[in-house]
């Protein structure tokens, strides 16, 4: 194996073992262990952070799931039923709502319009 491939894989095993903290602080706050992924920007990566930043970024994370009135917690418990259906069922992607959010993304929006659109349309 050449060097740029044990690079590789050591980066790659880097970011899973984050991935796998951030799932583990999901199922111990009762999202499962796919909600809390959506927590991060969809260009965020685990790799590109050292254990220095990547320690702090997890105690805040499982902080902010611990704090009932934090809106974070809340907004992962209301997308819960759509990452399940994502990503564990068979289901036809006409049922999601979250395709027609891309026609609101530019407003402001209520906690009810983001229920809406992280509704499956089967719950």
């Amino acid at each position: 194996m050449g060097e740029d491939a044990e690079k590789r894989i050591k980066r790659d095993l880097w970011s899973c073992n984050f991935w796998k903290k951030v799932s583990d602080i999901g199922v111990k706050h009762g999202l499962g262990p796919w909600v809390p992924l959506c927590a991060f920007e969809n260009d965020f990566s685990g790799y590109r952070l050292s254990e220095g930043a990547q320690g702090p970024l997890i105690k805040e994370l499982e902080h902010r799931l611990q704090n009932e009135t934090d809106m974070l917690r809340t907004w992962l418990q209301d997308a819960r039923g759509l990452c399940e259906v994502v990503l564990v069922e068979c289901t036809p992607v006409a049922s999601f709502n979250i395709d027609k959010y891309n026609f609101q993304a530019e407003f402001d929006m209520t906690d009810d319009q983001f229920r809406f659109y992280v509704c499956s349309g089967l719950n």
